[in-house]
């Protein structure tokens, strides 16, 4: 985001767009470099080649597409919104631009920041994120220059005096959602930086080599990406909501242990007693447990083959037991 300070005045379209007819070299080599790595993509991003479409047309004033107000009615001025309702400043502020220049470089990093968010996430969860980041970027850097303006009179000209414009609010909460998890280390300027804090160093890096960048957009839009990323982290964790519901399910057990099951408003029973936290340690201690072995069971004596029982009797020789077997022997050792 720019705050071009000497926006008012202007006419309501130059002849070129926002930015005049003049073009210098360099914005023609940037539009040159721009097309051939859009031709040069395998996958051609549509929601982030559409959000390209959109920003050129409107700075260039492109038919059926020039219908943007003049830059000093379309720019972000917080004192404008809150206090008038001039709430179009929310939606076209993004997609106007104060160059040439400006217009190029925002998007160049939309190319490249938008085409991995878009093959991530897919074309239509990338707009929904697009149209999220859009209305919070656009809101926090309102209510935050309300804010600061209340809490340190010396600030007040944030909230009297932005008037500021461009998509970089959102770029810059792109650049936070696409690198907030990134491991690695990225160099600025030569000094190695965790790659997840590069947007911060964006943010100081571009306020320094630009006066005209809006420092407080900037960091909108790093706000807003901060937030979307803390509030997808508490989702995917199961949230507020779920956390709270399982705190109230432990609540009604404990108050649940009285004779009759828990009571709640009316007084009517509900269930049956719930088990004690002793008994439901017990009944775990039980089922870690191995079953205990069965005890051995008396086995019968054993008797001859049915076979060999039939042959001795055929024989007509008597069967002896063992015991007399052992009586025998004793008395002929005796004798």
């Amino acid at each position: 985001m720019w705050g071009p300070a000497a926006a008012y005045g202007r006419p309501r379209r130059p002849a070129a767009g926002y930015g005049g007819s003049r073009h210098s070299a360099y914005t023609v080599i940037m539009a040159v470099q721009l097309i051939q790595r859009i031709m040069a993509l395998e996958h051609k991003p549509p929601v982030t080649l559409a959000l390209m479409a959109a920003n050129a047309l409107v700075f260039f004033g492109v038919e059926p597409f020039d219908v943007a107000p003049p830059l000093e009615r379309a720019c972000l001025q917080p004192r404008m919104v809150l206090k008038y309702g001039q709430l179009s400043r929310l939606c076209w502020s993004p997609f106007v631009h104060a160059d040439e220049f400006h217009l190029l470089y925002n998007l160049s990093s939309l190319l490249w920041k938008g085409a991995r968010l878009e093959a991530r996430l897919g074309p239509a969860t990338f707009a929904a994120l697009t149209a999220e980041l859009l209305a919070l970027s656009q809101g926090l850097l309102v209510v935050g220059a309300w804010a600061v303006a209340e809490a340190v009179p010396e600030y007040r000209h944030l909230y009297t005096s932005t008037c500021a414009v461009g998509f970089s609010g959102v770029l810059f909460a792109y650049k936070v959602v696409l690198n907030h998890d990134d491991a690695t280390t990225s160099t600025v300027l030569g000094i190695p930086l965790p790659t997840k804090y590069m947007a911060w160093a964006e943010l100081l890096l571009a306020s320094a080599l630009n006066p005209r960048a809006s420092f407080a957009g900037h960091l909108a839009g790093i706000a807003a990406g901060l937030l979307h990323v803390r509030a997808a982290a508490a989702l995917r964790r199961g949230g507020w909501a779920r956390r709270l519901a399982a705190a109230a399910r432990r609540v009604a057990g404990a108050a649940g242990g009285g004779a009759r099951g828990p009571r709640f408003a009316g007084g009517g029973a509900t269930g049956a007693r719930a088990p004690t936290a002793q008994a439901h340690a017990q009944a775990q201690l039980h089922a870690r447990q191995p079953p205990r072995p069965a005890p051995p069971q008396p086995q019968p004596p054993q008797q001859p083959p049915p076979r060999e029982a039939a042959a001795a009797a055929a024989s007509g020789v008597r069967q002896i037991s063992d015991e007399e077997l052992r009586q025998r022997r004793l008395v002929r050792f005796q004798q």
